[in-house]
């Protein structure tokens, strides 16, 4: 399991993602959409079949009197991400993760071999002095 901060991390690494924004406000407004320059709202489809922020606010004893994504709505940059079924063939189980991993770990060790291997070489470059450094200007 990862921690909030680490799942984060790991969807920020991600090429099409600009910037994961942790600790938004319940209700998303225009202030939270022109600071971040917000592209895209995306909020998982609960249960009940209306779409929610987070999933903890299924979890709260008092829910939200509006809509707390109306006006991303408004401006067309909210979307519904629909989960698949457990049991389904698109839903991703931990057997399936672990499988995966599995199937990736020789890519993975290699990959992470080769930039171990390119990471010593530079440091080794610079002790060296032969390698020139980045300078601000």
């Amino acid at each position: 399991m990862l921690t909030c901060q680490e799942r984060a991390l790991g969807v920020a690494a991600c090429r099409l993602v600009d910037d994961v924004v942790i600790g938004v406000p319940r209700e998303v407004g225009e202030d939270l959409l022109a600071t971040f320059g917000v592209r895209v709202v995306l909020a998982e489809e609960s249960e009940f079949g209306t779409a929610s922020s987070d999933s903890f606010e299924s979890q709260t004893e008092k829910p939200l009197k509006s809509d707390a994504n109306l006006v991303p709505k408004q401006h067309g940059l909210f979307r519904e991400l629909r989960t698949p079924e457990v049991g389904s063939a698109d839903a991703l189980t931990t057997t399936e993760i672990i499988k995966r991993v599995r199937e990736n770990a020789a890519a993975y060790e290699t990959r992470n071999a080769r930039k171990n291997k390119a990471e010593a070489k530079y440091y080794e470059q610079k002790r060296n002095g032969t390698i020139e450094l980045a300078r601000e200007t």
